[in-house]
Order: C-alpha cells, then structure tokens, then sequence
C-alpha cells in the first residue's frame, strides 16, 4: 500500500508505471535539466511521513515506524543516481566485498555462511575477535557534511555531488495521517 501512496505532489506511482512509454523522454528532459543547471523545484524536497503499524497493538506508539513518501519524481531521480553511484563504487572496488548490508544478491544468510566459514578456517588454536554493530536508525542520522566529504573522496561526479547537495538542502517533512497533514518542518540530518 505505501509503494503506491502518493508523495506531495500528488503523483500515483502507478500512474507513472502505467504512462511509462509516455513519461519517460518527458521525465529525462526534466532530469537532465535539474543535473545541468544544479536546480531541483521545492516540491521535490518534500516527504510525508506515514505512521506504518508493523505488528501487534495499533495503540501502541512502540508497534509504529515511520514511512517517508518522497515526490515521485524525486523517488524516480533518487533511485537513477543511486543506481549509477552503486555501479561506480562496484566497478571501482570501493565497496568491500565483505559488507553484507544494502548490497543486492546479499542476505544476512550469506553473511551466516561466510562468517561461519572464516571461523573454522582460522580457528587453527588461534583465538578469533568479533566485533558486530547494528546501527539504529542509520539512515535518519546521516550528517549532511559528511556524506557529501565522501562522495568527493570517491571522486564522485561532480554534477551528481551538487545534486545530492541540492536535495538534502531545505528538505521539510510534514506527517500524514487519515487524510490530515501536519505542518512541514524543516529535515537537517538523514537521507530521503
């Protein structure tokens, strides 16, 4: 249901998958544009925010994460620069082949199997240190600055950089909730 809501500009995904033979050269002038001239329209750093109930109590706040519905043009853009900087990193061999988390054809199974592996290989009467994180809410606590310092570390096209810039730059977010939507409120950490 929440992959076919539609974000603040009131653009259905499905409308957009359905009118994709159409939209398309519609929707790469328009990108185009917005990487060559480093502008990205205000509408297009805007998210809702959908209370999602994941299990159990609906009464209870604990049962809730929060959902953000971008723009669905922004939705689409996001995911192209994604793709294009994962396929950078990839074919560069930036990425270790060691992190299992976010990398496609990965699961924590294969981690499972892999990390098992390295353990009997190396248990040879030699003690083995483990260190594990999980980070909560990774995503929500991105510093901004710190991203952008490591995709210029990466050499990261330029033009991509800025965009990125342009869109984590005056993000808002309001929430939606029953048909009722919140005032905006300005986003100054984390990643749409």
């Amino acid at each position: 249901i929440l992959s076919s809501a539609p974000g603040p500009d009131g653009i259905f995904p499905r409308t957009v998958f359905l009118t994709a033979d159409l939209s398309a050269k519609c929707f790469t002038l328009i990108f185009n544009k917005s990487m060559s001239d480093n502008y990205l329209p205000e509408d297009w750093k805007k998210s809702f925010v959908i209370p999602f109930c994941k299990k159990g109590n609906k009464n209870s706040l604990d049962n809730y994460r929060p959902i953000s519905i971008t723009c669905c043009v922004t939705k689409i853009m996001e995911h192209i620069i994604a793709s294009q900087i994962t396929n950078y990193l990839f074919s560069n061999d930036i990425i270790s082949s060691r992190q299992f988390g976010f990398r496609s054809g990965s699961s924590t199974t294969i981690l499972m199997v892999a990390l098992s592996d390295y353990i009997i290989n190396t248990l040879d009467g030699n003690e083995i240190d483990l260190i594990t994180i999980d980070l909560r809410k990774a995503f929500d606590s991105v510093n901004h600055s710190a991203l952008i310092f490591k995709l210029n570390k990466y050499n990261i096209d330029y033009s991509t950089i800025v965009w990125i810039e342009q869109i984590l730059t005056g993000r808002s977010q309001a929430v939606s909730y029953n048909n009722i939507i919140s005032n905006y409120i300005d986003v100054k950490c984390g990643v749409p």
